[in-house]
């Protein structure tokens, strides 16, 4: 999904390889996390985020579901760029 959304022209935010610019992976592998490079990823990690995930179990042919509420960086950043 990650390089189908940048091909697409909307890559995910703090996205390293399909971000802005894919140098910044390698930049990553070597300094780490830089000002510099937060600046242009807005995150320092993926903004992805599922709130609910739910499949039917094959063995038990009953319904999992998983639920996660946003995390407090991701609730931060929405809220700064709505």
């Amino acid at each position: 999904m990650r390089v189908h959304m940048a091909w697409l022209g909307h890559p995910i935010v703090g996205d390293k390889i399909y971000g802005p610019d894919e140098r910044l992976y390698l930049e990553f592998i070597e300094k780490g996390v830089t000002e510099e490079m937060l600046k242009r990823l807005l995150m320092p990690r993926h903004a992805l985020h599922a709130e609910r995930v739910a499949f039917v179990h094959p063995g038990k042919n009953e319904l999992i579901e998983f639920v996660a509420a946003v995390t407090a960086d991701m609730a931060q950043f929405i809220e700064g760029h709505a």
